[in-house]
């Protein structure tokens, strides 16, 4: 998502991973160092606010422009 922060999510960062996932709904790898951060913020470039913008980041680290957003299943 691209909006007032980039998004905490639970796949691992590698670099070659997507190199060799599935085509669809890749989980991302099993563990790692680094945590992924899809979208941009308020504070990028415009050229890098965009959807398929892809940071890592430590698991541990924190900054106004890294956030969580809310979602539900449709699905009962």
């Amino acid at each position: 998502m691209v909006g007032n922060v980039t998004e905490w999510v639970a796949d691992w960062y590698a670099v070659e991973y997507y190199l060799q996932s599935p085509d669809v709904n890749p989980a991302g790898p099993s563990d790692g160092e680094h945590r992924v951060h899809p979208g941009g913020s308020w504070r990028e470039e415009g050229h890098f606010a965009r959807t398929a913008k892809r940071s890592k980041f430590n698991p541990t680290d924190t900054f106004l422009t890294i956030g969580i957003r809310c979602a539900r299943s449709t699905s009962p």
